[in-house]
């Protein structure tokens, strides 16, 4: 007798699937590009690219935060744009 390998049930790779949606929503969803650019702006900075979300230098309060480096005052600078539902504020690295 030859045994059957084991394979998962659908309702496994189901649940595979909406665990992997799940966490890939959670990374790219935790992104606020336009409102980090705007607040960037606001605050005197140029040559702005945002760049996507970044675990460190925001406190666990911020709910969306986004990487960026720019200039000011002809300087390059780099670090996060950390938002709360109501504000933004710039962290640098």
């Amino acid at each position: 007798m030859r045994s059957k390998k084991a394979r998962p049930d659908g309702s496994m790779v189901f649940v595979f699937l909406i665990l992997l949606a799940a966490v890939a929503a959670f990374v790219w969803g935790c992104t606020a590009p336009d409102r980090a650019q705007h607040t960037l702006e606001a605050e005197g900075y140029e040559d702005i690219e945002v760049g996507g979300y970044t675990m460190w230098g925001c406190t666990d309060s911020a709910t969306f935060r986004n990487s960026f480096e720019a200039t000011r005052n002809g300087q390059a600078i780099s670090g996060a744009v950390c938002c709360t539902f109501m504000t933004c504020e710039v962290r640098l690295y």
